[in-house]
């Protein structure tokens, strides 16, 4: 037979754990909530980044010259391929911020600045900063103003400076995930229009692979 106290404690230790199991699965809940939200803003910020000018016209830049004036079409294909790496990559890339953003960013603060990137003149000012060109005169509506002045949106504020600030330094790390991609679609599309080339001017084709 089990001792009282045993049984006592297995009970109690039962009761804990049915207990814990809700609280368990809304902690879960809220942190899947924030992480989704995190996820919409960094999508948003993404979208007002022109990646394709800091880091497309870099690759562009590292053309010889020479290529380039013998194949000027070369330069369109290559931001078209960024373009399209950049749109295929990203959920992933703004899932990596979000990962990011709620570790840093309390949920009065998420909630912030969600609202806050839904004003134009908001997404006009990150954007114009962003690409490091002078704002547009800044005219957001008067409850964007309320909510500027409140701790939770000044907070957002500085932190996504300081995450922008980051994503800058880890350009090279973000290229990196991104240019096997862009070199291939580059590669096929480059590979297209020699082939047209060749045929048109009567030689013979690339050999294929």
């Amino acid at each position: 037979m089990m001792h009282p106290l045993t049984l006592q404690t297995m009970r109690a230790v039962g009761f804990a754990i049915a207990l814990a199991i809700p609280a368990a699965a809304a902690a879960q809940a809220a942190d899947s909530g924030r992480l989704a939200v995190a996820e919409q803003i960094s999508r948003t910020m993404l979208r007002q980044l022109d990646m394709n000018k800091v880091i497309g016209s870099q690759m562009s830049a590292g053309l010889p010259p020479a290529l380039l004036a013998a194949r000027p079409e070369w330069e369109p294909m290559l931001r078209d391929a960024f373009s399209e790496q950049m749109k295929r990559d990203e959920p992933y890339l703004a899932r990596l911020m979000a990962v990011e953003i709620v570790r840093d960013v309390t949920s009065e603060e998420l909630a912030a600045g969600q609202q806050l990137l839904t004003d134009p003149d908001v997404l006009a000012m990150f954007k114009a900063v962003a690409s490091g060109e002078p704002p547009a005169a800044f005219r957001p509506s008067r409850e964007t103003m309320r909510l500027l002045s409140t701790p939770a949106a000044q907070s957002f504020g500085r932190k996504m400076q300081r995450m922008a600030d980051g994503l800058q330094k880890n350009s090279n790390e973000i290229a990196a995930s991104l240019l096997p991609g862009v070199f291939q679609r580059f590669a096929d599309r480059a590979e297209a229009a020699e082939t047209q080339r060749r045929l048109a001017a009567g030689l013979p084709a690339p050999l294929a692979d």
